[in-house]
């Protein structure tokens, strides 16, 4: 029902059944605080295991301060429906499931993903903590080009709105290729990947693609990405880092350390097959450490003009970047695309 605060005293819910969702949300105003859920079947099933799922057309929804735990949980909180506004996940623990927080758009007709205004707008994301995670910690998946028939194929549809701050997320425990990040943005418009500690990331740290626009990446503590392993099924071979951009426009790499990574630390591409020359990106007082081949690594097509600027900000007092240890080298420019800037960096 709408309008409601389930506050839960501590207590927990507990489940041992092969169910589809263990709560859901289907109205608006919703607030569930200090609640405790566990999901324990006696199997895996991929067509069960969401801990907490949202309704379409739900807005101001609040869990605070809530427990989560399941080692056969797909998601802890799942918003795959449309027209979903405000929603915040703010002070809550997560344990063993695949994803903490995932968004996507699986659930949405061809109308719904070509209307800018029924995707999610608002998804706050607010010191948690996430442990021992077998996929992504928080995944906003809204598509522009890739992972079709679920994808808008317009730039600038797609959830908006996005702050994701002072979470602790270790994720080390992927097998598989299309999940094992920190934190994921595919799509996503005007983000904020803030203040956040990312440990023992599977593939990479932070992972951003697919025409996300308007992101701020900064002061996030990047440690540890683990890279293949024997039990996995499928393993990314290469640009296992701590910053993965590609094919996103207006990104903004600023004052982050990112430390001990299979490949790079930091990777920025333009990518291929898009249809703007200009992705004006920059990357200032980051602090690499490590990296296993380069530190920070520039790609793009020949002649694309990418924009792309490495080095100091002197209006927002930011220095330029400090690489360290690096396998191969502070440095690469990968392709031969113009309009890269290096300069004023520590290396």
């Amino acid at each position: 029902p709408a309008n409601k605060t389930i506050n839960g005293s501590g207590s927990t819910i507990v489940t041992y059944s092969q169910i589809f969702n263990l709560i859901r949300i289907a109205g608006s105003n919703v607030t569930l605080r200090n609640l405790g859920m566990n999901f324990q079947p006696p199997t895996f099933d991929i067509n069960s295991g969401i801990i907490i799922d949202l309704g379409p057309t739900v807005k101001n929804i609040r869990i605070d301060q809530c427990t989560l735990r399941g080692a056969y949980a797909i998601i802890g909180v799942h918003i795959n429906n449309p027209d979903i506004e405000n929603v915040n996940v703010v002070d809550s623990t997560f344990y063993d499931m695949y994803y903490g927080v995932l968004y996507n758009t699986t659930n949405f007709t061809s109308a719904e993903l070509n209307d800018y205004y029924m995707h999610a707008s608002g998804i706050n994301v607010l010191n948690n903590k996430m442990y021992n995670l077998q996929g992504d910690g928080v995944a906003i998946n809204s598509p522009v080009y890739e992972y079709a028939p679920y994808n808008s194929g317009s730039p600038g549809v797609a959830a908006n709105n996005i702050l994701i701050s002072g979470n602790e997320i270790y994720a080390p425990h992927s097998r598989r290729i299309p999940y094992g990040f920190c934190v994921s943005i595919a799509g996503g418009i005007d983000v904020v990947i803030q203040d956040n500690s990312l440990i023992n990331c599977k593939w990479q740290g932070i992972h951003i693609e697919d025409q996300s626009y308007r992101v701020t990446v900064q002061r996030n503590y990047i440690y540890n990405i683990i890279g293949p392993e024997a039990d996995d099924i499928e393993q990314w071979s290469s640009t296992r880092a701590g910053i993965w951009v590609n094919g996103s426009r207006e990104v903004w790499i600023l004052n982050n350390h990112v430390e001990d990574t299979i490949d790079e630390g930091i990777i920025l591409i333009h990518g291929s097959g898009l249809n703007e020359n200009n992705y004006t990106c920059a990357l200032a007082a980051n602090r690499v450490l490590d990296a296993g081949t380069y530190g920070i690594s520039v790609g793009g097509g020949s002649g694309v003009n990418v924009n792309f600027y490495i080095g100091p900000i002197a209006e927002q007092n930011l220095s330029g970047n400090y690489v360290s240890g690096s396998g191969s080298g502070p440095y690469i420019l990968v392709g031969s695309p113009t309009g890269v800037t290096v300069t004023g960096n520590n290396w």
